[in-house]
């Protein structure tokens, strides 16, 4: 009877030991962190998309990166998760699992942020690279366009400009928005907290596709949102700030939030986007960059000296701008005639008044697609179109 008991406990060690070698295994327990929540992962997805598929590429992307083993489960099922409910999920340039020290973040791709704004039936979206030699021509106001067919040269170092075009349904013209390549790198270096760890920094590859998304975000504030949407672009918030993200379980779904829990400034180890034209003998351009990015400006203060951020000041001019572009949106008839007001959001020099003036863009838009107002009133007087003028057909040199 002795020896059975004893048995039985030795079983039962040998059991729970077990059970911790594979918990501690850095590939082995991550996979059974995500197996064991397989169900509440599925509660949340697109019918586009499978939970076993997913895991399956996260198991992948877990073997092939070191950095990524050194990650904690519970922040590697959060990434997972939220790859998951943004509906854009992993693999195939749309999505990407980053590591940052012991924490797995996800970051959307611009292939990813494309098909989301296309999936919803209400707008449609697309990005592009301009490079020296290619027939390239665009302008704003109040009819904008983009004509751009593409020359000889795929070298990085060619590339001028970065442009992103969205178009609601049924409006007549698209939003616009192009950066040169100096823009680019400005934005970065402003709103970079990681240094030069920056996945951008790491190679040719991985800047391209930062411009290209960078440039879209800006197109996506002039159109319609949806959940999923707004759950990628707090994800890459959140990477960019340098913090994690969490998720919290509601009713309606996963919603994402930028984690302000720990302020602590991480230093985070981001891996590169796989490049297929990269070679191990061939160090020069990623050498170079690297020691680029030492240069890099990082502003970093301690919480007991933080410098409060200036008040931005109301002035007459200011103002008068902003009665007359929410004056503009309200009177909208049409699409068309809301994106003309919208155009004008940027010309305010307030980051508030612009944020209340997006909402008001988005809640006009609203009402248009549910109640579009009568067509407006036939013009009397045929004239001819006023002609267009274009400025040069190529691309600077």
């Amino acid at each position: 009877m002795a020896t059975q008991l004893q048995d039985m406990k030795n079983d039962a060690q040998e059991g729970s030991t077990e059970l911790a070698r594979r918990a501690a295994h850095p590939i082995v327990g991550k996979t059974d962190f995500l197996d064991k929540r397989k169900d509440l992962l599925g509660l949340g997805i697109p019918g586009h998309m499978t939970v076993e598929r997913e895991i399956r590429t996260a198991t992948i992307m877990l073997m092939g990166s070191k950095k990524l083993q050194n990650t904690t489960p519970q922040s590697f099922y959060t990434a997972v998760s939220i790859a998951i409910n943004s509906g854009i999920g992993l693999g195939g340039g749309k999505g990407y699992l980053v590591p940052y020290k012991q924490t797995c973040s996800y970051v959307p791709g611009w292939k990813g942020l494309v098909d989301l704004v296309n999936r919803t039936g209400r707008a449609s979206a697309w990005t592009g690279i301009v490079r020296k030699g290619d027939h390239f021509d665009y302008a704003l106001g109040d009819s904008p366009f983009l004509t751009h067919k593409p020359g000889e040269s795929e070298d990085h170092k060619d590339i001028t400009h970065y442009y992103a075009i969205g178009r609601v349904k049924g409006a007549e013209y698209p939003h616009v928005k192009v950066w040169s390549v100096a823009k680019v790198i400005k934005h970065l270096n402003e709103y970079n907290k990681v240094g030069g760890e920056h996945y951008a920094l790491k190679n040719d590859d991985n800047m391209e596709a930062y411009g290209q998304k960078v440039v879209l975000l800006q197109v996506l504030k002039f159109l319609p949102t949806s959940q999923e949407l707004e759950n990628a672009i707090a994800a890459n918030a959140a990477h960019e700030a340098g913090k994690a993200a969490k998720v919290d379980s509601t009713i309606d779904g996963n919603f994402v939030f930028l984690d302000d829990e720990d302020d602590a400034p991480a230093t985070p180890e981001a891996e590169p986007i796989p490049r297929t034209d990269a070679t191990e003998d061939k160090p020069s351009k990623n050498d170079i960059r690297r020691e680029r990015a030492e240069t890099v400006e990082v502003r970093e203060t301690k919480p007991e000296a933080a410098a409060q951020p200036a008040k931005e000041v109301i002035t007459p001019e200011v103002s008068e701008v902003y009665e007359r572009v929410a004056a503009a949106i309200h009177k909208s008839l049409s699409l068309n005639q809301l994106a003309d007001a919208a155009d004008m959001i940027d010309a305010l020099a307030h980051a508030g008044l612009r944020k209340e003036l997006h909402a008001m863009y988005r809640t006009r838009m609203g009402e248009l697609q549910v109640a579009p107002a009568a067509a407006e009133p036939a013009k009397t007087e045929s004239k001819a179109p006023a002609k267009r003028v274009r400025r040069a057909a190529s691309a600077p040199e």
